[in-house]
């Protein structure tokens, strides 16, 4: 997968059937503070996006996930947090193997 095919803008999500963020907050085993975290999340991209998460709504979701892990890895960095960043982008590596050669 090349560079360009990592921040090229995906399609806007399209109906489909289920909600990711219930069925992975049904099986979280995290403190009640990160709960409330993941369904406040899931809000938040119900408002922005009209849907929640749904698997086959159009999007590779490998690419959402890595673009996130990009972020967050620099947002980690800026908070002086190197050793943290480092291991975000560690993880992005392992992600990053896993997606196609193509999307």
């Amino acid at each position: 997968m090349s560079p360009a095919d990592l921040v090229r803008p995906q399609p806007p999500p399209v109906h489909a059937t289920g909600d990711v963020w219930l069925d992975l907050i049904a099986v979280a085993d995290v403190s009640n503070d990160l709960r409330a975290a993941m369904e406040a999340r899931r809000l938040f991209g119900i408002a922005k996006h009209g849907t929640p998460v749904q698997r086959a709504n159009g999007r590779h979701h490998g690419i959402d996930g890595l673009q996130e892990l990009l972020d967050a890895a620099v947002y980690f960095d800026a908070d002086d947090e190197r050793a943290f960043a480092l291991e975000v982008l560690a993880f992005a590596d392992r992600v990053m193997a896993r997606l196609p050669a193509t999307p």
